[in-house]
């Protein structure tokens, strides 16, 4: 079999570096992306993001916490690009899961708009946001009534990117949907961060549902291929609970952390358990402006 073609920079010479979840994963040596290859069909991907996906996230255990903890996420990356924003402005968040972030946009005074793969995320949201704000499939193929373009003035892929299986697509649709002026904040796991050069193979970002792995790098190169000017880059800071860390190394088993969080769980006073901290868990956070010229 030949090697496969990077998505980024086209080459072949891409090489098979592990395996895991019986899935192979590649990393081409000229631009540095990772990937997986061949990538889950259609079937094993829906299992994946059955309404059993979201228990990492604590939902079902203990609700407030979870969602306290990503509001206080959102409002982090909120802040990073308020002064683009004013009252009434449509904000799309790419992979809404249940609506959360969206719940944020909405208190705030803008109009939410999703996307998503899971029939459950779909289900909560249109609840909460109508069924013509939410689109149910994949972000190329989207539509909102007649809007189809130059519509969103921000556009929100909070740990997203990584699990589509065209990424240059992606970044061409969002560029299709903002306006001019817009902006585009994307969360993703990051290759050239710390973590992944501590953990190696088995950084915690390493699962079959995440297609992609992308450093600045080619991230920066990618946007700029897609007339996507990068504004801002930061590393991708998370707010949790030590209740949160340990639910979701309990959802995802890993052979240091898992252990290690389940001992610090018994040791740890309830009140601190519930504690919010601060981490930064290997994910990088990139704004990318839609600009009308060259000059802005």
């Amino acid at each position: 079999m030949n090697n496969p073609v990077c998505h980024i920079c086209a080459g072949g010479r891409a090489k098979l570096f592990m395996q895991k979840e019986s899935c192979d994963f590649y990393r081409c040596p000229d631009c540095g992306l990772e990937f997986i290859f061949p990538q889950p069909d259609d079937t094993a991907l829906k299992k994946i993001y059955s309404e059993n996906y979201y228990d990492a996230w604590g939902l079902n255990v203990d609700s407030h916490t979870a969602e306290k903890s990503k509001r206080a996420t959102f409002e982090y990356r909120m802040n990073l690009i308020r002064n683009n924003l004013k009252e009434g402005d449509a904000i799309l968040d790419c992979g809404c899961a249940t609506g959360i972030f969206l719940d944020l946009v909405k208190e705030e005074g803008y109009v939410p708009f999703g996307v998503e793969i899971s029939e459950y995320g779909v289900s909560e949201c249109r609840k909460k946001f109508g069924e013509q704000n939410i689109f149910h499939g994949q972000f190329e193929d989207a539509h909102f009534g007649n809007e189809k373009e130059n519509f969103f003035t921000a556009i929100f892929m909070t740990d997203y990117l990584e699990h589509v299986r065209n990424p240059r697509r992606i970044l061409q649709t969002a560029f299709r949907f903002l306006k001019p002026g817009g902006v585009l904040v994307i969360t993703t796991p990051d290759t050239s961060s710390f973590s992944h050069w501590l953990m190696n193979r088995s950084w915690i970002h390493y699962k079959s549902e995440h297609l992609f792995y992308l450093s600045i790098s080619n991230l920066g190169r990618l946007l700029s291929e897609e007339k996507l000017k990068l504004m801002i880059h930061k590393k991708g800071w998370k707010y949790f609970t030590a209740d949160y860390v340990n639910h979701q190394f309990r959802t995802y088993h890993h052979p240091v952390f898992t252990p290690l969080s389940n001992l610090l769980n018994k040791i740890t006073p309830r009140a601190l358990s519930k504690k919010m901290f601060r981490f930064h868990a290997g994910e990088m956070i990139v704004v990318a402006g839609k600009f009308q010229s060259e000059n802005e």
